[in-house]
């Protein structure tokens, strides 16, 4: 009798006489998976090969937790608690889990997965050469990736199969979608809605979601793109023009999808442990009755819609914006002298001025005169209550009150127009649009609140779904409504250095992936509410949301 230790770290027993194998320990794994290691199932005799995790970090009797391949028309990695699934990694596609969002067909490590096709298979894995690693599974349940770093020379984790909460097994219920990148990480799928409200509500999903419409043999087919498809698919061996068909024709089909290297697979009953990536996955195929997926399509096309004005408005804000500049170069050399004193002298000496202008090489066309009269009445005469500001060129007037709303406060005050000033009316665009009001007249007595002011309160109430507008049906797309009022969020921010650029809010808009910072409070909006008392001693209210300056209100 032997006991050597192989190369890759499996124990053996051996019959000394013809080296014949009498038990190995990779048959009997604890909580690591190693290089050559293999985890296997085997339907014909029920056995199987599975990691066990540890009851504790400092106890390793066996836990609640294991892991192994599961049987199914496809194989995938299962974690399971007892008898419970916990985690599962996708169908196997002959390249990749297709439920691991990081696993690439250039995955560092090679997984090898065998079927047989008669109810036996094995999985392991190798690594590229001079790398050392291994999967352990932790007595939480987690399955993750450890290797050698040689540079810190320590372990580090590369992988976590819970790295966030979508991670678990059928969070989100029935016909329920996770996304661990939105504010609420369970959205029912297009065309169904919560089955229990009060539940959803709260943040319990478990019950998941149901049809809004109930689906007959008629119904169609609408596309989700980067999913983690759905527990319990059904094999069907027909070409991939005649996977659809093949759903169709069972009016218990909920959806169906085709991969290469698996085939058509089709789901009846509910869809379970459905989950949205922002790269990898598959498209799925869900059915809905003929009249949901209309109002569906008509709600992409509104939003796309949207979405399409918004950058049309914001190219031609650039753009002004850059002749705006152009021109400025021009009038640089006008702001060393002052060349009007007053209208009436404007009038005596126009010709003289004029001359004075075609001298600093100062083009006509870079300086638009307008009568005295035009002026007055588009400013009313000058009227006091259209004074914006005043900067270093005198006061700044409005020729129109309608405009107050979208106007940046820099703009407003000190008469500073830059790129951030049309990113600020956009944004107020933003909030109208998904809120259903008007910046310009809407006003909140009760809290002394604007438009901003409100959205900024719910916003940090982790409230501001009760802002949308409850005309619109945003069931399944309150993601992108909510990514809408963010973005209007932060270009309404009071400083214009915190204000995104004109590109980055495009940018921002288009991709329903990359991770927002936070807004900073907007401007024109209440930095200090007023105290209600019942003295009868005289209170000085504050007039101005400058925390420097100090008005008072007195009789003369």
């Amino acid at each position: 009798m032997a006991c050597p230790a192989l190369k890759h770290g499996n124990l053996v027993l051996q019959d000394g006489s013809d080296v014949k194998m009498l038990w190995q320990s990779f048959q009997h794994p604890s909580e690591s998976l190693l290089q050559q290691m293999k985890l296997s199932s085997d339907q014909s005799t029920g056995e199987k090969v599975v990691l066990k995790s540890w009851r504790s970090p400092s106890d390793p009797s066996v836990g609640n937790f294991s892991a192994g391949v599961d049987l199914q028309t496809v194989p995938q990695l299962t974690v399971w608690n007892g008898n419970y699934k916990y985690w599962r990694s996708g169908p196997w596609d002959n390249q990749v889990f297709t439920g691991v969002e990081s696993m690439t067909s250039t995955y560092q490590s090679r997984v090898i997965v065998d079927d047989d096709n008669e109810g036996s298979v094995t999985m392991s894995f190798t690594f590229v050469e001079g790398m050392t690693s291994f999967f352990r599974l932790n007595p939480d349940g987690s399955l993750v990736q450890i290797y050698w770093a040689e540079e810190k020379q320590d372990w580090e984790v590369t992988w976590s199969s819970l790295e966030t909460e979508c991670g678990v097994y059928g969070k989100c219920g029935p016909f329920g979608s996770c996304n661990s990148r939105t504010p609420q990480i369970c959205t029912c799928l297009p065309g169904f809605e919560p089955a229990h409200e009060d539940a959803w509500k709260r943040g319990n999903f478990s019950g998941g979601c149901v049809r809004r419409l109930l689906l007959q043999c008629e119904g169609m087919e609408l596309k989700l793109t980067t999913m983690k498809l759905p527990d319990f698919q059904e094999l069907s061996d027909v070409p991939e023009n005649k996977c659809e068909s093949q759903c169709v024709n069972y009016c218990s089909c909920a959806a169906y999808t085709y991969l290469n290297g698996i085939g058509c697979m089709i789901w009846k009953g509910n869809l379970i442990d459905l989950q949205k990536f922002d790269n990898g996955g598959a498209d799925l195929y869900i059915r809905l009755a003929s009249s949901e997926l209309d109002n569906e399509r008509k709600k992409r096309t509104v939003i796309a819609i949207s979405v399409s004005i918004g950058s049309i408005i914001m190219t031609m804000c650039a753009y002004f914006t850059w002749m705006r500049l152009v021109n400025h170069r021009g009038m640089e050399k006008l702001r060393k002298v002052p060349l009007f004193r007053n209208y009436s002298e404007f009038q005596e000496n126009s010709t003289e001025v004029i001359q004075e202008i075609t001298a600093r090489d100062v083009k006509l066309k870079e300086l638009p005169l307008c009568k005295f009269e035009e002026l007055a009445l588009a400013t009313g005469n000058f009227n006091l209550t259209n004074k914006l500001g005043q900067g270093g060129f005198g006061p700044l007037n409005s020729p129109t009150s309608k405009l107050h709303g979208y106007m940046a406060p820099e703009y407003a005050m000190q008469g500073r127009f830059s790129e951030k000033s049309d990113v600020f009316s956009f944004g107020v665009l933003l909030i109208e649009i998904v809120s259903g009001k008007r910046n310009t007249g809407f006003y909140n007595n009760e809290q002394a609140l604007s438009l901003l002011g409100l959205a900024w309160r719910l916003w940090n109430e982790d409230k501001i779904v009760t802002f949308i507008d409850q005309r619109i049906s945003y069931q399944g797309f309150e993601s992108q409504i909510l990514r809408c009022l963010h973005v209007g969020l932060l270009c309404v921010q009071d400083f214009a250095a915190d204000r995104p650029t004109t590109s980055k809010v495009l940018s921002m808009l288009s991709s329903e992936t990359s991770a927002l910072p936070s807004p900073n409070q907007p401007a024109f909006t209440e930095r200090h509410a007023s105290s209600r008392t019942s003295s009868s001693e005289p209170s000085h209210q504050r007039c101005s949301v400058n925390d420097v300056t100090v008005t008072v209100l007195r009789g003369r």
